[in-house]
């Protein structure tokens, strides 16, 4: 049995965040599990929708400097899942599962917009 867990991006939001203290308080716990343990994991989408949200959208951004210290000391041991050319490539390649075949687009919503 896997008992390793994926971590959202909105936790590690929560993490950073003064105004939600008891959202931050779980946050922190389960990030520090997920590292003490190592069994949190996270992909290299939670690591670029944090650090856009940390530097654009937080009223006081982190610096370059704090982001690449998070980076390190936060990201770096949890990452599982990172980008690469045949990941991209994966994906546009089709599912043969049939639940795949629930969710496909009919061909009309593929066309370009014109």
């Amino acid at each position: 049995m896997n008992d390793n867990f994926f971590i959202d991006t909105n936790i590690f939001v929560y993490s950073v965040l003064p105004g939600e203290a008891q959202k931050r308080v779980h946050a922190l716990d389960l990030i520090d599990r997920a590292i003490s343990t190592g069994k949190g994991v996270i992909s290299y989408q939670v690591v670029q929708e944090f650090l856009n949200v940390a530097i654009r959208h937080y009223a006081q951004p982190m610096s370059i400097a704090e982001c690449e210290e998070y980076l390190s000391t936060v990201f770096r041991p949890l990452l599982a899942v990172h980008s690469s050319q045949s990941l991209y490539i994966h994906a546009l390649k089709p599912d043969p599962s049939p639940l795949a075949l629930l969710v496909r687009l009919p061909d009309s919503s593929r066309r370009p917009r014109s």
